[in-house]
């Protein structure tokens, strides 16, 4: 059980900066997003 706390601490700090902060989610995709578009380079052709 003590394993899955700060497992749980820092999902509920996502929520929590998530909520608080909308943009930080849209940057965290588009982060996301570039680097998969960085790893596949070959698909832009």
């Amino acid at each position: 059980m003590q394993r899955r706390l700060p497992l749980i601490g820092l999902f509920a700090l996502v929520v929590f900066s998530t909520v608080a902060r909308p943009s930080a989610l849209l940057t965290f995709t588009l982060m996301a997003a570039a680097g998969a578009i960085s790893r596949a380079p070959s698909r832009r052709t």
